[in-house]
């Protein structure tokens, strides 16, 4: 016998046949997101190394901007975005459970700036389109988690339209 839980589950679940849509494991209001997995796999393809090889690369990368951002420095990718940490300065807040006041002390967190070519390309972008393209992401990656599980198999990567940049291009 099932609990509420699933009974809730599975009605979600027949709401999305219904609508052919998800919300399975997302609560951003059925964004997109790309997979890691796929993202190691076309750097392995378009750079001709293996995944493994490409995992490690990414891996490094991504370490390597935790440790320049953690001791002060701005990482920048020309033509992407950068990356710094920011202090939020000690103020005042709230507990929402019992409204009792309580002091948040000054902290460090991580700013994230999109270039100004990236915002200039998203500026150009229609909302409309940009949510349709997003509805289509999602069904497409429901698809391909579906057809992994099912086969266990590497999804076809050919139809993805990305090429590696030429050093003058950077």
């Amino acid at each position: 016998m099932g609990t509420k839980a699933d009974a809730i589950r599975a009605k979600t679940k027949a709401q999305d046949a219904k609508s052919g849509t998800t919300t399975e494991k997302t609560k951003t209001s059925r964004r997109s997101w790309f997979p890691y997995s796929d993202i190691v796999a076309i750097c392995a393809t378009k750079s001709g190394i293996t995944t493994a090889q490409a995992n490690v690369c990414l891996k490094t990368l991504f370490g390597l901007v935790k440790q320049l951002v953690i001791r002060g420095e701005v990482v920048v990718f020309p033509g992407l975005m950068s990356f710094e940490g920011r202090i939020a300065h000690a103020t005042t807040g709230r507990n929402p459970k019992t409204g009792e006041k309580i002091d948040i002390p000054e902290h460090i967190y991580l700013g994230m700036k999109a270039s100004p070519k990236v915002k200039q390309l998203l500026k150009k972008q229609e909302v409309t389109n940009f949510q349709g393209a997003a509805i289509e992401t999602i069904k497409r990656h429901e698809k391909r988690r579906q057809a992994l599980v099912s086969s266990r198999i590497m999804p076809d990567l050919d139809d993805l339209d990305f090429d590696i940049p030429e050093e003058d291009e950077l």
